[in-house]
């Protein structure tokens, strides 16, 4: 799988979609979208169709190969960046799980770009959305809990 494929199938899973999902939405072949997951092929219309229905700039993971470039951009709002931290921070302990730093990370930054695109947004709200990211990661093996 290529790293772009990995970063569109964390961010489908985390948004509780299927390729075919997302194929639907966007009105393309499930094929192309595995081809750019899989074989690493990046047709430059399908990767902004894609981008735009997952809300993410696919072109700046493909140009600074980071899953977490969101996280590294100077133009960050630092006071949304240390909500977001806090908020996953305080999520993962309360579900007592272990995620990886780059789960960390993708988390971070996918409720980042939640928070900034909805600034009005109440703390038990971007907790919820957080929650509900953790509690998908749990039942799809993709985070595991403490042993105590």
């Amino acid at each position: 799988m290529s790293e772009i494929g990995v970063i569109i199938r964390k961010i489908l899973f985390f948004k509780n979609l299927t390729t075919a999902d997302l194929a639907k939405n966007i009105g393309i072949s499930r094929k192309a979208i595995d081809n750019i997951i899989y074989k690493n092929i990046k047709k430059k219309e399908t990767v902004e169709k894609i981008s735009t229905a997952l809300g993410i700039d696919l072109f700046e993971y493909i140009n600074k190969k980071s899953p977490t470039s969101i996280l590294n951009n100077s133009e960050l709002n630092t006071q949304i960046l240390k909500k977001a931290s806090e908020i996953v921070f305080q999520i993962i302990e309360d579900a007592n799980i272990v995620p990886s730093k780059d789960d960390v990370n993708t988390l971070t930054a996918i409720l980042y770009k939640f928070l900034l695109e909805n600034k009005e947004a109440s703390n038990e709200i971007a907790k919820a959305f957080c929650q509900g990211m953790i509690e998908y990661a749990l039942n799809n093996f993709m985070v595991t809990q403490k042993n105590n």
